[in-house]
């Protein structure tokens, strides 16, 4: 199977480098050499009502929105379902993920057959009748916000090249009931990443080709996504996309996973990811190395592929932690056992889920580049992060109780009888009386460094339901088609 996609794909892409590639490849020139997207006006764009916060990608998740391969895009013959797509699905399925496949008829029909073909219920899915480009849903699909009382928002960011991509988000928001805002940039979901608290990466192609500042790009992750800082790290040398999701994921709010290349192998990508590792760490995060296979030219199309296991995605639950890496073991076995320890190291009580990727990665992008995760509308952490409109959640609430060992026994024997004899043996037995209700927290240098005055809004006064009964809605799912204006 995987020498005849090749074959396919060389017939369907060769092409010189530089050329424009065909429209179902994650981008059609590299990011280098495509002309400069000129910067909207702010008036142009929708800005959110209220100032929306981006969560991690490692919090608690309800599903996964993907495509499928769309037939069209490849003159007819390619697969609806590859080998990567059938195994994903099924790791999802197993775990108890839902899924909703976003498809138009036609590829639906071949995406079902595949998956049955394969041993797949294709009726375990939900599936969503929609009109798109290309596969590519981390980087047009929605950007997933909440606003301080958890409710979901929708970030709409610009897509360009692909009109009925870049229309999805919109579309998405509509159906679900969700605000949707202008994230008035040109820029793709793979090149972005939160840990959570207010700290963003991204690389520097975001202002580079965009038309925008790197200060006014700062501001727009500020108001749009809920970035107090944010920290561009260089794209790797000869990778068309430039997407930071290539050799970067955050593990939790306050770990990290760099790539590397051995200095023999490719000395200017090799010192780049130490200069980006570098950048992390001095922004207090600690970061994990996990060697980057070869990059080679596979199906010979002009351009290497970069085959990388840090290309995945997290599906953790209340009850379980999962990371769906990428594999490699038909081109490079040893390289990806290696790789597959040293993210192992990274994660540990992650369950790390291999998914052969051979098929997907010569396409431009693996297995993070085709998924978006529905995250669950609560605070992950609201206890222990620094924004203080959390502080009177009731769960803090509710551990304070249960863990405040502080036995305050404040029993003021006061024997006060007129004669000034108190005696007062303040021993501070005091049940926790504190007239304050809720837990304090310290503030840090570091939480004051990244604005904490933008992060001081109304503290919540309801709770909601952890998650939204957005399943019931999804066999409603009608979105609209739109004619492709392409130019």
């Amino acid at each position: 199977m995987l020498a005849f996609l090749v074959t396919l794909t060389t017939l369907v892409q060769a092409a010189p480098p530089g050329s424009v590639r065909p429209d179902g490849h994650i981008y059609q020139i590299p990011w280098w050499e495509r002309e400069p997207v000129p910067l909207l006006p702010p008036e142009a764009t929708s800005p959110p009502s209220v100032q929306p916060y981006s969560l991690g990608e490692f919090s608690p998740i309800e599903g996964i929105v993907m495509t499928t391969w769309y037939n069209s895009s490849f003159g007819g013959s390619w697969p609806a379902i590859t080998p990567s797509y059938t195994a994903m699905i099924e790791a999802l399925l197993d775990r108890g993920i839902p899924i909703t496949i976003c498809d138009s008829p036609e590829p639906e029909g071949a995406a079902r057959s595949s998956l049955s073909a394969a041993g797949v219920d294709a009726d375990d899915l939900t599936w969503a009748d929609c009109n798109l480009n290309t596969i590519w849903m981390r980087d047009f699909g929605p950007f997933f916000a909440i606003e301080e009382d958890t409710t979901t928002m929708i970030g709409d960011a610009r897509y360009t090249g692909r009109p009925l991509d870049n229309a999805y988000p919109e579309s998405y928001a509509s159906s679900m009931g969700h605000e949707a805002y202008g994230v008035s940039l040109a820029m793709e979901g793979g090149n972005f990443y939160s840990n959570g608290e207010g700290l963003c990466v991204t690389t520097e192609i975001i202002y580079e080709w965009t038309g925008a500042t790197e200060t006014r790009a700062r501001e727009v992750f500020q108001d749009t996504l809920g970035c107090d800082d944010t920290i561009f790290l260089e794209p790797l040398n000869d990778e068309g996309t430039g997407h930071v999701d290539m050799f970067f994921t955050f593990v939790d709010r306050s770990n990290a996973v760099v790539g590397s290349y051995e200095t023999g192998y490719d000395a200017s990508n090799a010192a780049l990811l130490d200069r980006n590792a570098a950048t992390i760490e001095a922004a207090g995060i600690t970061v994990h190395r996990v060697p980057m296979l070869p990059h080679e030219d596979i199906n010979r199309d002009g351009w290497d592929d970069f085959q990388t296991v840090i290309n995945g995605f997290f599906i953790n639950t209340e009850a379980h932690r999962a990371f769906l890496m990428p594999t490699y073991y038909e081109a490079y076995p040893s390289e990806t056992a290696a790789a597959l320890a040293a993210m192992e190291a990274a994660m540990p009580g992650v369950e790390m889920v291999e998914i052969p990727s051979d098929d997907l990665i010569v396409y431009g992008g693996s297995l993070h580049c085709v998924v978006k995760a529905v995250p669950v509308e609560q605070w992950p952490d609201p206890c222990d992060d620094p924004y203080t409109f959390n502080d009177d959640d009731p769960r803090c609430e509710e551990a304070d109780a249960d863990t405040d060992t502080d036995t305050d026994t404040d029993t003021d024997t006061d024997t006060d009888t007129d004669t000034d004899t108190d005696t007062d043996a303040d021993t501070d037995t005091d049940a926790d009386t504190d007239t304050e209700p809720g837990p304090s927290f310290s503030s840090s240098a570091d939480d004051d460094a990244i604005s904490e005055d933008l992060k001081g809004g109304c503290a919540c006064s309801s709770t909601k339901a952890p998650i939204r009964s957005w399943l019931l809605l999804l066999p409603l799912l009608v979105f609209s088609r739109r004619p492709e204006n392409r130019t």
